[in-house]
């Protein structure tokens, strides 16, 4: 029996810590040591700062002392108490009866909290954006076998900036393979070889009737390169059917290409041209490892509810829907979110 809140949540946070220590010496004994200073939450603020001062004051004569080793505990630093809001504390799924949507909410909470740590891809990086898919680790995978391509795009003529890796790549594929003739853009120097590799892939996949996809060495930040891309590829094609923004996504916070999408849009509707946006969760590109740290990348996909990043094939296809009028006639701007589940309402 407890006498106030703060004496109960005392109690359960040494007996949470008990528990750890007893956990933390059996995977000794299996050879599997840990690291110390286990993260434990708590929403009550008193506890938390009862733990850290052994001041024995009203909110303490209570607690019996054999208790009372979770300040060693802390201040030793093999437990650490985070404060959290009562309506994250993942623990009450276990003590409390709750309403139907918190009950959901913190379930989801437990399983990405179980696997936060979990890692997917090796920690590694790159030292230069915007990175470079032949020496990714596992490679990004452009190609889903089990799609059937159905000539959604047949006699169209793209581009795509950044086509040379990552997104960009599948998505080119997934246009040559719908019958579509593609161009990209590509950053010479560090892009070569990915950019390479891109056309051997799509001059084996491309349609008897389309022509051969070319790629376009520039720097898209400026917009004569990009005007200079364009009268390339109609000089070359004579004409441009689907214009697919990839490096510009790339380096823009979806926000800003949201704005972007609807004002574009509403702009170009009267001339029939269609503006939308794919705004992708976390993917697994040469991107990541360019420009984040270690263990964000080898826990990249952790942060969605799905748990693990996207492969490039499973974006794709996304572009394909609208990019092809029998799929997406009606549909202008707007944002497709694949993205493992985020709740993007807001």
């Amino acid at each position: 029996m407890t006498l106030s809140t703060t004496e109960a949540e005392y109690i359960a946070a040494a007996s949470c810590a008990c528990q750890y220590i007893w956990l933390m010496r059996l995977l000794e004994k299996l050879g599997h040591k840990g690291e110390e200073g286990s993260l434990m939450y708590c929403n009550n603020s008193s506890t938390i700062q009862l733990s850290k001062h052994s001041v024995f004051h009203d909110k303490s004569k209570h607690i019996d002392v054999k208790f009372h080793f979770l300040r060693d505990l802390v201040n030793g630093g093999t437990v650490k108490l985070r404060h959290c809001n009562t309506e994250n504390q993942i623990a009450d799924i276990m003590t409390k009866p709750l309403k139907k949507e918190q009950f959901i909410k913190l379930r989801e909470m437990m399983a990405s909290t179980l696997l936060s740590n979990k890692q997917h891809f090796p920690p590694e990086t790159q030292n230069q954006l915007p990175g470079k898919q032949y020496i990714v680790h596992p490679l990004p995978k452009s190609i889903n076998p089990d799609y059937k391509p159905s000539n959604k795009l047949q006699g169209k003529i793209a581009l795509a900036t950044g086509g040379d890796s990552g997104i960009g790549r599948a998505v080119c594929y997934y246009f040559t393979i719908e019958g579509a003739t593609v161009a990209f853009t590509y950053v010479k120097g560090i892009e070569d070889k990915d950019k390479d590799d891109t056309l051997q892939f799509l001059d084996k996949a491309k349609a008897a009737d389309a022509k051969d996809p070319i790629a376009i060495a520039t720097d898209v930040q400026f917009e004569a390169n990009c005007k200079k891309v364009v009268d390339q590829v109609v000089s070359e094609f004579g004409k441009i059917d689907i214009l697919v923004n990839n490096a510009g996504e790339q380096h823009s916070a979806k926000g800003a290409v949201v704005t972007f999408t609807r004002s574009l849009g509403l702009q170009l509707i009267n001339k029939g041209i269609r503006v939308n946006a794919v705004a992708p969760g976390p993917v697994w590109t040469p991107l990541q490892p360019a420009s984040l740290p270690a263990e964000r990348v080898a826990t990249l996909g952790n942060e969605v509810p799905i748990l693990r990043a996207a492969q490039p094939y499973e974006i794709a296809p996304s572009y394909v829907f609208l990019a092809a009028n029998e799929c997406s006639s009606y549909i202008t701007v707007q944002v497709v979110d694949p993205n493992g589940g985020l709740n993007v309402s807001g």
